[in-house]
């Protein structure tokens, strides 16, 4: 049964406190670091940990623990038994075997935080409707938690998990498929099949990732040398392990071991230096060879011949390029080892994790995100508060059309729609990122608030601009009506990184402060 959840900073104290748990709390901490007494054993305090605490628990604190905050989700379990028609209720002594008290190890942070988060804004009302629906979201969080436990005892098909064991056991000897179905009892046509199924990939590829895997570890070790690891590792020559590792990783073996000590290039329309930035690395060398609209034949030379220049001087070892510039591939080749880091499925943060492994700041990497997860959730909240059921919609002018945002598919849309939780206004697609128009078919919007970005003012977006605001919808919008249209920067192009993410939340606080348009 839901009874409160709260948003809570622990006191700063000069000496030692016991605390004991009066309730079952999932406790789940944002902020700061420390050392606590959880029923005398030693707890290590860190961002984004969850935490079962069960009454008559005891917690020690001291001035070691420094900042912490966390939200804390009340509640009481109960069994509820039907005989004879009535019904008893009494207390539960454990939630699950899977949910054993202190921290609990969860997978997806990010999801049981959004799930206690919506909790905790819900929870400002007082309705009894409310208190119904968080009474449901209790008992789903509950659930997924030990769904979540349950799985990481006993993940995925028993038969295939002894097929993996077989691999990790036997790493570096020679694997057949057949080994691997007999370690499953099944007949391989049949194990190819089910192993796909459970895992998402063939056995000869979750294999050689596993190999890669382990090899990424052993090159992280001091003296390591790439014959050997490719020998400890299953690979028949060490040329096939360096051309394997670099079809899979981006680049050799011998350049992923000085990770921690390349000098870095940057070749990206998508402001990739803004990534490593974030993490505390300074790229030596940033180039952006791609030809924007409105550029002539000389200038677009010109502007090639000093990129290049810029990266002869530079020396690096390892430039790090977007999809615009793996056109570039050969060009790049004198220079230095390279690797081209796609977006899969617009997803930026796969982006930013995979350059953070590049130049071995992973840890420094999690720390960001955890923060800027923190951040939206809080200026969700403000904007919540000041512009209520208010509806969004953002427009960028190009020199050919106008683009309305959708809600989806595209890391800007997430920010504001999934992330964020503004309104969308209508009419915005809700199963594409854009949808593209004349400016003269622009439909009457349905919206309290538009953000515009020109975009390639030098061919012809002004212009573009000026047709759309003369069109016979313009006028009609309540936004326009109410001087509530917003001029805004490329928020397309900082959405797919950390630092401009935040840029455009401070824009958004700005805003929600201020009616008057920006220029």
């Amino acid at each position: 049964m839901f009874s409160s959840v709260h948003k809570r900073k622990l006191p700063i104290l000069r000496s030692t406190r016991t605390y004991k748990v009066p309730a079952y709390i999932l406790c789940f901490v944002t902020k700061g670091e420390g050392v606590l007494l959880l029923n005398q054993s030693i707890c290590r305090i860190e961002p984004f940990e969850l935490y079962l605490l069960v009454p008559g628990m005891t917690i020690e604190t001291s001035s070691q623990a420094v900042g912490i905050e966390y939200y804390a989700v009340v509640f009481e379990p109960l069994d509820i038994h039907k005989a004879e028609e009535r019904f008893s209720v009494a207390p539960i002594s454990a939630l699950s075997e899977s949910l054993m008290p202190g921290r609990l190890f969860i997978r997806n942070t990010r999801e049981v935080f959004h799930r206690i988060l919506q909790m905790y804004e819900e929870s400002r009302g007082k309705t009894e409707s409310r208190r119904y629906s968080l009474r449901l979201q209790l008992e789903e969080l509950i659930q997924s938690l030990i769904k979540d436990m349950s799985m990481q005892k006993e993940d995925g098909d028993p038969r295939i998990n002894r097929s993996i064991a077989y691999m990790k056991k036997n790493l570096r000897g020679k694997i057949s498929l057949e080994n691997l179905a007999q370690a499953a009892e099944l007949p391989p046509v049949l194990f190819s099949r089910l192993f796909r199924l459970v895992t998402g990939a063939l056995p000869v590829d979750y294999m050689t990732r596993l190999r890669v895997d382990t090899a990424k570890r052993l090159l992280g070790e001091k003296d390591s040398r790439v014959k050997e690891v490719a020998a400890a590792t299953g690979f028949r020559s060490e040329f096939y392990f360096s051309r394997t590792f670099h079809r899979i990783v981006g680049v050799s073996p011998s350049i992923y071991m000085k990770r921690g000590e390349l000098r870095v290039a940057i070749a990206s329309s998508l402001g990739f230096q803004d990534n490593l930035a974030a993490i505390g690395v300074e790229p030596v060398a940033v180039i952006d060879l791609y030809r924007y609209p409105g550029m002539d034949d000389q200038e677009y030379q010109e502007l090639y011949d000093s990129q290049m220049e810029i990266l002869k001087q530079a020396q690096p070892s390892l430039i790090i390029g977007d999809n615009y510039h793996i056109e570039y591939r050969e060009l790049f080749k004198p220079f230095a080892a390279h690797v081209f880091v796609e977006f899969p499925e617009w997803n930026w943060r796969v982006i930013y994790m995979t350059m953070a492994e590049l130049v071995d700041r992973e840890r420094e990497a999690e720390q960001v995100l955890n923060r800027l997860d923190l951040r939206i959730a809080d200026v969700r909240s403000a904007l919540r508060a000041a512009w209520g059921e208010e509806k969004v919609t953002v427009i960028q002018v190009n020199h050919r059309s106008v683009g309305i945002q959708g809600t989806t598919n595209h890391p800007l849309n997430t920010l504001l729609h999934a992330e964020l939780g503004l309104k969308p206004g209508s009419p915005v697609p809700t199963d594409d990122w854009r949808l593209e128009l004349p400016p003269e078919s622009l439909p009457n919007l349905e919206t309290n608030r538009i953000f515009v970005h020109k975009h390639h003012l030098r061919a012809g977006s002004e212009r573009v601009y000026s047709r759309m605001i003369a069109s016979t919808s313009w006028n009609d919008i309540a936004a326009v009506k109410n001087n509530a249209v917003f001029t805004i920067p490329n928020w397309f192009l900082m959405s797919w990184t950390p630092l401009g993410r935040h840029a455009i939340l401070d824009a958004l606080l700005e805003n929600s402060q201020s009616q008057r348009p920006q220029s």
